[in-house]
């Protein structure tokens, strides 16, 4: 019973012995089927074919080889700033005493609209002066009279009034009713918003003295940094975005100036954006990112990494 047991041990060790020997011996067969497959006898060129699954995990791509350049994303920090083009100080000129005040601070206004009234002799005697030289005119016009100057004096003092501010309006009442104006109007030269003013009813104010300050929020500047090794990516007209913590969406504008100095602390060239605020809200002062998609170079042949 030992002995048969012994042989059958015997047995399958030699079964295993040349089941693993001839595992060892296949990989030199499969490699020459393989070379059969593929390859190709010597001095012939050689043709890889691989199947759609096989390129789809080897992660290849096919795609055209194009001429451009390379763009080249630059994100500059910024700070929003008022458009010194649709910013106005109002001031007095002529000196009076405040009668009326209809606009304050953070108001807005519409241009030409009438922001307060001054009661100011120095205007009231602009207007006598322009009806006095008009009668003078129309008396050098009645036969028998020729006053040269006349004339000269009319459009004189008609120039003295529209110079302080009153429209042409205003002189084309005056001149219709021969009645002065009590109060001198001092209007908003455009539209936008009140930013500040110290004006009161009853303060005297003289001529020059400023009243308020007005500005366009509409359309605001971006002024942002750029290093000095990135000045040759950048230049005016091209477009960028910009964005701040406030709000997840991003505000559209463009280069309308390179600086010509360079803060020597900083080492930077200022960069000023024009972008459109029409809803508002974009705040002067607000910190903000300013993305910009450059080009370096000319247009090469280039592929995709």
């Amino acid at each position: 019973m030992k002995t048969s047991m012994l042989n059958w041990n015997t047995l399958l060790t030699l079964v295993i012995l040349a089941a693993l020997a001839g595992c060892q011996g296949n990989p030199p067969e499969e490699a020459e089927v393989h070379h059969d497959e593929h390859g190709a006898s010597a001095g012939e060129e050689t043709v890889v074919r691989l199947e759609a699954h096989k390129v789809f995990h080897a992660g290849i791509r096919i795609d055209s080889v194009r001429r451009k350049s390379l763009p080249v994303p630059l994100t500059l920090p910024g700070r929003v700033t008022y458009n010194e083009r649709s910013r106005a100080h109002v001031t007095a000129r002529v000196s009076g005493r405040v009668d009326s005040v209809w606009a304050w601070e953070n108001d807005p206004v519409a241009g030409g609209e009438p922001l307060l009234a001054l009661y100011s002799q120095e205007y009231q005697s602009m207007q006598f002066e322009l009806l006095q030289a008009a009668r003078r005119m129309d008396r050098s016009r009645e036969p028998g009279t020729d006053d040269g100057s006349a004339r000269s004096i009319y459009e004189s003092a008609r120039r003295k009034l529209t110079v302080v501010g009153a429209s042409e309006e205003d002189v084309a009442r005056l001149e219709r009713t021969g009645v002065p104006e009590l109060y001198f109007l001092i209007r908003a030269p455009f539209s936008g918003t009140i930013l500040g003013s110290d004006v009161r009813v009853g303060s005297f104010v003289r001529n020059g003295d400023d009243l308020f300050d007005i500005a366009d929020l509409s359309l605001l500047w971006v002024l942002a940094d750029v290093y000095e090794k990135d000045l040759p990516l950048v230049r005016e007209e091209m477009p960028a975005t910009v964005s701040v913590s406030a709000y997840p969406d991003r505000f559209t504008g463009r280069i309308t100036s390179v600086y010509r100095i360079l803060d020597e602390k900083t080492r930077t060239v200022k960069l000023r954006l024009e972008v459109a605020n029409r809803d508002g809200r974009l705040k002067p002062e607000m910190f903000c990112s300013v993305d910009i998609q450059t080009a370096v170079g000319s247009k090469t042949i280039k592929v995709p990494e």
